[in-house]
């Protein structure tokens, strides 16, 4: 009973040399920052020796490329990992050859395309860059290696064909000769995609107004430095049409993040910066005093001391009503 037992297994696993493989990223789409994800398409190319005990038949039914149905005893299982939703998988397609020194190899091709999760760092966005993780694990195998291309070695364990045209806001950055890094532990293999935000729309469509809003604040000291109650006008005006375009701003674009990204930062300045001018033009409303009809007021030439007098005018007042009240 012993011997069926090993041949099922030998036949369940034939690989007794690592699984060589190739994965392609074909094409990277869909990147979403509010919802923290991405999409892309992407092809393996698997080899592994054929078994001896199955070489007949995998040399019968498997050679011809065209006999789509043929399907070996033993396959891979790929997996793209931290995976949301699959939007197509193709059926794998399997081949068997000889090489040179008769030694027979199963070839198989797998395309699909996954919409993957990916934790986006976005600190110092619109200026970001991120990187795109795609990570391939062969659950019934060991390990992985290069696949062997005859004369010229083994090819790169992955390779990049998408050229960044379906994301619009962003381009690729070039890391030494290629535009990815590749890491491989076991059998999972690790394709980081790095790409750099464009940030010239958020310049033009929400810095640059940002910028031209907080300025008109300097219109202010044109006003005659008697009309307080002008010049405050327009700085609270100011303040509070900063506050509905960045609420408009981060309602429609701003990625819903637990921190502050160089955008906010960025905003928080802007409307600190009319903060100020509200706070500089009321501290000169102190210090006028005794107005006549035609705009003239005298300069009070201590400020301490007159918020002094109105903080003692205010507590004789609080003294009066609590005499008057409690009888204390």
């Amino acid at each position: 009973m012993s011997a069926p037992n090993k041949a099922v297994r030998a036949k369940a696993h034939p690989q007794t040399t690592p699984l060589q493989l190739q994965m392609t990223v074909v094409h990277v789409w869909g990147a979403d920052i509010r919802a923290e994800s991405f999409r892309c398409t992407v092809r393996v190319d698997c080899r592994w020796r054929c078994p001896e005990d199955a070489v007949d038949e995998a040399m019968a039914n498997g050679a011809d490329v065209l006999d789509v149905e043929w399907r070996p005893d033993w396959v891979p299982r790929l997996t793209v990992l931290h995976t949301t939703a699959v939007l197509y998988n193709a059926p794998a397609r399997f081949r068997a050859e000889r090489d040179s020194e008769g030694v027979c190899w199963i070839n198989s091709t797998e395309t699909m395309s996954v919409e993957v999760a990916e934790r986006f760092d976005l600190r110092i966005f619109p200026f970001d860059v991120q990187d795109f993780n795609i990570r391939l694990r062969v659950d019934n195998a060991r390990t992985i290696e290069p696949i062997l291309a005859g004369e010229a070695g083994p090819a790169p364990l992955a390779q990049i064909e998408a050229d960044g045209s379906s994301l619009p806001d962003l381009v690729g950055v070039r890391q030494g000769s290629a535009f990815y890094r590749v890491a491989k532990l076991g059998a999972e293999l690790h394709a980081a995609l790095v790409y750099q935000r464009v940030s010239l729309y958020y310049s033009t469509n929400f810095l640059l107004p940002f910028f031209a809003i907080t300025s008109c604040c300097l219109a202010a000291w044109s006003i005659h430095w008697h009309s307080v109650g002008s010049r405050l006008s327009l700085d609270v005006t100011l303040l509070l049409t900063t506050a509905a375009f960045k609420q408009s701003f981060s309602a429609s674009l701003q990625p819903p993040v637990a921190y502050l990204t160089l955008l906010d930062t960025y905003a928080l300045g802007a409307a600190g910066f009319l903060v100020l001018a509200v706070l500089m033009h009321a501290t000169v409303g102190f210090m006028l005093s005794e107005c006549d009809s035609s705009g003239n007021c005298l300069l009070q030439p201590n400020l301490a001391a007159r918020i002094d007098g109105d903080v003692g005018a205010f507590v004789v007042k609080v003294d009066e009503v609590m005499l008057g009240t409690y009888g204390v």
